[in-house]
């Protein structure tokens, strides 16, 4: 995979070597001095030599060099303000070959600033005019620019954008995450745009179960239904196994894959198919290993491998799975953060509740607001399990501050401390936001209860559909959409 910044490098030493410096003969030496430091990852030494530099007589090309490297130096070590001042320096003296990359490069501390409306300017002019650089850009930092977009109303200009994202063809630089979580904010667009019948050749293309199901039920999507082109494949029966196949095919596709192993259990465990899924994910582990090595998948293969054998109701040995991995710290490896906080839902789940604190705590302090909430919930939602209600609410408290983090935890939490009137509030409020309304009505749907599922799972969802049932909840339903009927077991789909 390539990276803006590597990219720049190899660039901005061609440059040199081609002769872009010819007045100074000590400058390409220099210049090949702050590329070794930038390398070593001495990023105040290369920022140095090119401050140096530029008091030289360079060509505009050679200027141009330094100040894209001066500029992601000075990105690397956070000073994203003076990264943008050298990177828009730049853009002017490069040849149109690297206008692209230099916009790539300045569209990362403009995000860093959170400076949305210059990197979207950045991001489209990627996206229409350098279609080779745009891939390089994360799907992340797609979604900063969208939800911005998004945040104030400007439903055109994201509509220009991904029309010309989907036009390159554009699924970011993992090849194995899905874009369909992407391109349903196209399918919304156009939906919105009253240009629905665009559409129909992107849902052709989505697999994803919870996209499709939006699709399927979402108001706004209604004139996609109809559709002759569309409707057959909006056969909710078909989902799981639409989502199976294309799971499946990654992983013939890139039999190497630990990640690809870890979405086909995902898959297999939304067909009901756990055995399959404790077949693959054991078959994953053992050693030598028949994947590349991957340590951030190779946690996710235990944390799949443990949520199908708790879907059998194997519950010892389900969290027998992560518990080696207490052993360990977040400050040490940041991707245990999941695992922590999904072992303390298990043991919460089971009843295990000083379990539940003690995992889910190994998460605090280093995981994001969204994964915050839950190590909140989980110690929240304890707490008042063991009788501890005076605590409890004091962690309540905690959560209600800032809940736009994570509704979904926030719900669970009223849900678990029986406070359901306040949790139906949040329910309607994300009702009648469109920002959050077509997740909140996927949460809502009918389906098939796992009676090995654990009691407090149950009864947290029962909790759920009681409030469905309320009046207003119901009349807050009608215009964003229909409940529809599922086969998928409640547990096997990741709804927040």
């Amino acid at each position: 995979m390539r990276t803006g910044v590597l990219t720049c490098i190899s660039i901005v030493t061609l440059l040199f070597a081609a002769g872009a410096v010819p007045a100074v003969a000590d400058a390409n030496a220099d210049f090949k001095s702050a590329n070794a430091a930038y390398d070593g990852g001495n990023y105040a030494e290369a920022e140095r030599i090119c401050t140096g530099l530029l008091k030289a007589d360079l060509s505009q090309a050679g200027r141009a060099s330094v100040f894209i490297l001066r500029g992601i130096a000075r990105n690397a070590q956070g000073k994203y303000a003076a990264s943008v001042m050298d990177l828009t320096k730049a853009l002017p003296l490069a040849d149109k070959a690297n206008k692209g990359i230099i916009r790539f490069d300045r569209m990362l501390p403009l995000l860093s600033l959170e400076k949305f409306d210059d990197a979207y300017k950045d991001l489209l002019a990627m996206a229409q005019s350098y279609p080779a650089v745009v891939k390089d850009v994360t799907m992340r930092n797609v979604f900063a620019v969208g939800r911005h977009l998004l945040k104030n109303e400007r439903h055109d200009d994201l509509l220009t954008l991904l029309l010309a994202l989907k036009k390159t063809g554009y699924r970011g630089p993992d090849s194995l995450a899905s874009t369909d979580y992407l391109y349903i904010y196209l399918v919304r667009e156009l939906a919105d745009h009253k240009r629905a019948d665009e559409a129909a050749p992107l849902i052709a293309e989505f697999t994803e179960y919870d996209a499709l199901l939006e699709v399927r039920t979402g108001r706004r999507y209604a004139a996609l239904w109809t559709n002759p082109a569309v409707a057959p494949l909006l056969q909710p029966q078909d989902f799981p196994a639409r989502q199976l196949a294309a799971a499946q095919k990654m992983l013939a596709q890139h039999p190497k894959s630990a990640k690809a192993a870890v979405n086909l259990m995902g898959a297999l465990r939304l067909n009901g198919r756990y055995a399959d899924a404790v077949a693959l994910a054991q078959g994953a582990l053992k050693t030598p290993s028949p994947y590349d090595a991957d340590a951030e998948s190779e946690l996710w293969l235990k944390n799949e491998l443990a949520y199908a054998l708790q879907a059998q109701g194997q519950f010892a040995q389900a969290t027998a799975v992560l518990d080696p991995l207490l052993k360990k710290s977040a400050k040490d490896d940041g991707n245990l953060v999941n695992q922590f906080i999904n072992l303390g839902t298990m043991y919460l789940e089971q009843g295990r509740y000083s379990e539940a604190m003690a995992a889910a705590g190994k998460a605090h302090g280093f995981s994001s607001g969204y994964g915050e909430k839950y190590v909140q919930y989980i110690t929240a939602c304890a707490k008042f399990r063991m009788g501890r209600t005076s605590e409890a609410e004091t962690a309540l408290l905690d959560i209600l501050n800032k809940p736009e983090d994570s509704y979904g935890a926030v719900t669970d939490t009223l849900l678990c401390l029986k406070k359901e009137d306040q949790a139906a509030a949040v329910v309607l409020k994300r009702l009648n936001d469109k920002t959050t309304q077509n997740l909140m009505l996927n949460m809502l749907h009918d389906c098939r209860e796992n009676p090995k599922r654990p009691p407090l799972a149950r009864d947290l969802h029962a909790a759920l559909m009681r409030i469905r049932e309320r009046p207003e909840i119901k009349a807050a339903i009608v215009p964003v959409g229909a409940i529809s009927s599922q086969a998928v077991a409640c547990g096997d789909r990741d709804l927040e």
